[in-house]
């Protein structure tokens, strides 16, 4: 009895680095085997558990606080043969490093493309637009200066109804002789940024302006074809998808920032959003440490239904090659006409306005929506969110929890939703 209360006041008051030390780290690198060049967006699973991570541009990883112990590791890639490394000992306080080959696996006969035909006007389309200077058409590879080489626009289905956006064009050989060129695909439900994307994000991405009727089956025969994962999740809300609060803003330092609803090709950009933040951001977002995101996780994240939740992302950079830095989302309460919040901004830019101005966009959304409020639980520590709260155009109230509180806002109809960052708001 004695030496069980002896273990038990050791182990409590020992130093915290000392029961840190017996967790280690895995940290690596993930390349081509033929062409030796980085796998930007590859998963990494450690097996049996619930961690894992995704590499960077470089495709290094790093998955930290692993207990000490041997695992089994999976490396997989959209295009690639996964592969499992047995035996990856983590000592305590200690690092392992990896430098792992992934071997492409050849899709001869399954190529996503697109087939060409006139387009159809009709005085309820919506339209899609994109601007090039002619620096970027001078830069793009293979354009020749020609803009109609790296631009593919077509309806997302032609004079027969048929899809332009299909999963093979092997019936038309001769029709894509530039297919190399093309750098972005433009239909009237969007733009799809092929440039330095991987196979997944592509298909993702074509699947998201193809004809919304047509998402669904193309979804379908990808997975078929190994061009996305076999759990992909496909919501039938392409109807929906609300082009309407797309817009641009300008914030402190000049930063201009852009905002869309999120869409499903957004999983490994997200994936990537994660994987910057520090342990503590990460606990005000989730209110527990979580380590990883993997897959099968973040696509739940990324597809919304768009009726009854909203996801707004901001991305900063050029259209097609920018980063997701911020993303803001509500969920319809079931039993009541209020909406649950949670904002998230990359560290390397709060401070700007930009959560503030995502808690006015969310707040507009939900009134014209017929919503009555909305409300957030934040931890008590959580000071920035605080602030952001306490700057909404109507009245906060507060409900003291254990160890967060309940935040409420209930809508003035009399009132208006500032469309830039407001002045602030008082405390109740």
């Amino acid at each position: 009895m004695y030496r069980i209360i002896f273990l038990f006041i050791v182990i409590a008051f020992m130093p915290t680095r000392i029961l840190f030390a017996q967790e280690g780290a895995i940290k690596g690198q993930l390349i081509d085997a033929k062409t030796k060049t980085p796998l930007a967006g590859a998963n990494i699973q450690i097996m049996d558990t619930p961690f894992g991570a995704a590499c960077d541009q470089n495709g290094r990883f790093f998955i930290p606080r692993v207990s000490v112990g041997a695992y089994a590791l999976e490396f997989s890639y959209v295009g690639y043969q996964a592969t499992v490394k047995t035996d990856v000992i983590v000592k305590p306080g200690r690092i392992t490093n990896l430098e792992m080959e992934l071997q492409p696996t050849l899709l001869e006969t399954e190529t996503i493309s697109v087939s060409a035909a006139y387009f159809v006007e009709t005085a309820d389309q919506p339209v899609s637009t994109i601007n090039f200077s002619g620096e970027e058409i001078r830069r793009a590879p293979g354009s020749a200066g020609d803009v109609s080489r790296i631009v593919m626009g077509l309806p997302s289905r032609n004079l027969a109804g048929e899809p332009n956006i299909r999963l093979t064009v092997n019936e038309f050989p001769k029709l894509l002789e530039v297919a190399s060129s093309i750098d972005f695909v433009v239909t009237e439900y969007g733009v799809a940024y092929l440039t330095g994307r991987s196979v997944r994000e592509r298909a993702l991405a074509l699947i998201d302006i193809a004809h919304p009727e047509d998402r669904a089956g193309l979804v379908e025969r990808a997975k078929e074809a190994r061009l996305i994962y076999r759990d992909q999740i496909y919501l039938d809300s392409g109807h929906c998808y609300p082009e309407e609060l797309s817009s641009v803003h300008t914030f402190k330092d000049g930063l201009k920032v852009r905002f869309r609803a999120i869409r499903p090709s957004d999983e490994e950009e997200m994936r990537r959003l994660f994987y910057r933040f520090s342990s503590e951001a990460v606990y005000y977002r989730y209110f527990s440490p979580v380590k990883a995101m993997p897959h099968n996780r973040m696509q739940k994240y990324v597809n919304v239904d768009y009726r009854q939740n909203i996801s707004i992302i901001g991305l900063v950079g050029e259209s097609g090659a920018g980063s997701i830095i911020a993303e803001a989302r509500y969920a319809a309460m079931p039993d009541r006409p209020y909406a649950d919040t949670a904002f998230i901004v990359d560290e390397d830019y709060q401070g700007k306005g930009i959560a503030t101005y995502l808690l006015n966009m969310l707040i507009r959304i939900a009134k014209e929506r017929g919503l009555q409020g909305i409300v957030a639980d934040v931890l008590a520590t959580n000071t920035p969110m605080w602030k952001v709260y306490e700057k909404a155009p109507y009245p906060l109230k507060t409900t003291r929890k254990t160890d967060y509180y309940h935040l409420s806002i209930t809508f003035d109809e009399d009132r208006e939703v500032p469309i830039s960052t407001p002045a602030g708001n008082r405390h109740s």
